[in-house]
């Protein structure tokens, strides 16, 4: 499990006696910066997410990788266009190759090559959050937000 705080990122081992005490702080990965990770890869050997500044919890214009072998960071910068984060709207999930990533972010989704260095536009539409990607990675879950609705009125008779 992957908990964010006041320390930075923090792995848990959920076979741990509950309550939880011994967590992993993942180290910062640059002065000032935190790393807010969201999705771990199939291997369960990296993880991936965005940056965050700590002076203001503001995010950085990054997607951030973390391998939990070497221990580094990989930081691409500026690889999604106009990036912003929040983290009730805007997901970065792996794929199972286990070299790109799937991000939606303000209603675009792209596919990003972590080796390449390189994302890729793949479907924009406003009001598109959220994202949930099948375990096949064959199907993906998308909410919308809409500021309109239909009202219906039945009747039973």
């Amino acid at each position: 499990m992957i908990g964010f705080n006041e320390s930075g990122t923090v792995v848990f081992d959920v076979m741990q006696p509950v309550p939880w005490t011994a967590e992993t702080t993942l180290p910062y990965p640059e002065k000032n910066l935190a790393f807010q990770a969201s999705s771990w890869s199939a291997d369960g050997k990296k993880l991936a997410g965005a940056g965050v500044l700590l002076s203001d919890m503001s995010t950085v214009p990054a997607v951030l990788t973390y391998s939990l072998e070497s221990k580094q960071y990989t930081i691409l910068k500026n690889v999604i266009p106009e990036m912003r984060q929040s983290v009730v709207r805007d997901v970065i999930t792996w794929l199972n190759d286990g070299r790109r990533l799937l991000a939606i972010n303000g209603g675009r989704i792209y596919v990003i090559d972590v080796e390449a260095k390189k994302s890729r536009l793949v479907y924009d539409s406003p009001g598109l959050y959220w994202l949930s990607l099948s375990n096949d990675n064959r199907w993906i879950y998308l909410s919308q937000q809409a500021d309109e609705g239909d009202i219906w009125l039945a009747s039973l008779k």
